[in-house]
């Protein structure tokens, strides 16, 4: 839950494409 929530604050997505999938069940973006 952590790293999501720091690649989230860091917007990642906007700096590499990617779907990231986690366990606990978070969206990879916004939906």
């Amino acid at each position: 839950d952590a790293i999501f929530q720091r690649l989230a604050e860091d917007r990642i997505f906007d700096q590499i494409p990617c779907i990231m999938i986690t366990a606990k069940g978070y969206p990879d973006v916004a939906t």
